[in-house]
C-alpha cells in the first residue's frame, strides 16, 4: 500500500468477485472476501473436483516460455534459454530430473496430479454416456494418475479397470485410486507401451492421454498393439 487511498488490492479482489471466484460482504475498508461456492468446488485442493493443478502446470511449464514468444515468432525456433526453463515431458515421466516437487519440472507425481482436473469432466462423461453393459474390463494405457479408470469404475460398478503407465507415475496413480476408495476395482500396472511386448488383453482399451504426444508412425504402432489386444468382435 503506497498511500491511504491506494485501492489496488481491493480492485483486484473485486475483479475476482465479478468473475465469481470470490464473494464479498460489506464495502470499502469493511469489506470481507471469501471463496465462492464454485471456487470451493474447483479451486480447493480438498475438493474431489479440484482443477487448480492445471493452472499450476501452466504457471510452471507454459508461462515462463511466453517471455520468449516474440523471438520464437520472428525466427520460427524456440531459443535454448526458453527450453532450459522447463523439463522435457519425456524426462519428467522418466523420472530423470529432480526439482523438489515442482509440477513444471521433473516431478512426475506433481505433473500427473496436475493434469487430473482438466481431464476429469470428459472422463466422467465417457463413464456415464458410453454403453458399458457389454464389457467387463478396461485398460487405459498412458493412464497417468488413473483418473479415467476411476471415473469409469465409480460410474460402472461391474467394470474392472487397469491404469497402465510408466513406473515414474505409479505412486500418483496409487495415491489417486486410494483417495477415490476404488482399490477393489482399479489396478495400477507399470508398462512401457513402446517395448516389444504385446498389450495385455481388455474388453475396452483407451489411450486418451498419450496419442497426441507422438507422430504418425508411433500413433499407428500404439493403435495396432491395442487392436491386437482386443477380443474378436
Amino acid at each position: 500500500q503506497s498511500s491511504p487511498g491506494f485501492r489496488g488490492v481491493a480492485d483486484w479482489l473485486d475483479v475476482l468477485v465479478s468473475l465469481g471466484n470470490l464473494q464479498r460482504s460489506g464495502i470499502g475498508t469493511h469489506a470481507v472476501y471469501s471463496s465462492s461456492a464454485d471456487a470451493e468446488q474447483y479451486l480447493s485442493k480438498q475438493s474431489p473436483d479440484y482443477m487448480g493443478g492445471h493452472a499450476v502446470l501452466y504457471h510452471d511449464r507454459t508461462f515462463p516460455q511466453l517471455l520468449f514468444m516474440e523471438q520464437s515468432l520472428r525466427t520460427g525456433e524456440q531459443p535454448e534459454a526458453a527450453r532450459s526453463l522447463v523439463a522435457p515431458v519425456r524426462d519428467t515421466f522418466a523420472g530423470a530430473v529432480d526439482t523438489g516437487g515442482a509440477a513444471g519440472g521433473g516431478d512426475p507425481v506433481a505433473f500427473a496430479l496436475g493434469m487430473t482436473g482438466c481431464n476429469k469432466p470428459a472422463f466422467q462423461s465417457l463413464a456415464t454416456q458410453f454403453d458399458w453393459s457389454r464389457y467387463k474390463t478396461l485398460g487405459d494405457f498412458g493412464g497417468s494418475a488413473g483418473v479415467l479408470c476411476c471415473c469409469v469404475a465409480a460410474g460402472q460398478p461391474h467394470m474392472d479397470c487397469t491404469t497402465l503407465d510408466l513406473p515414474a507415475v505409479h505412486e500418483a496413480a496409487v495415491q489417486y485410486v486410494q483417495q477415490q476408495r476404488l482399490t477393489d476395482q482399479v489396478k495400477v500396472l507399470d508398462v512401457d507401451f513402446f517395448n516389444s511386448s504385446p498389450f495385455p488383453s481388455y474388453d475396452v482399451i483407451t489411450m486418451g492421454m498419450i496419442l497426441h504426444d507422438w507422430g504418425l508412425e508411433k500413433k499407428k504402432l500404439l493403435m495396432q498393439k491395442a487392436f491386437d489386444a482386443l477380443p474378436p468382435g
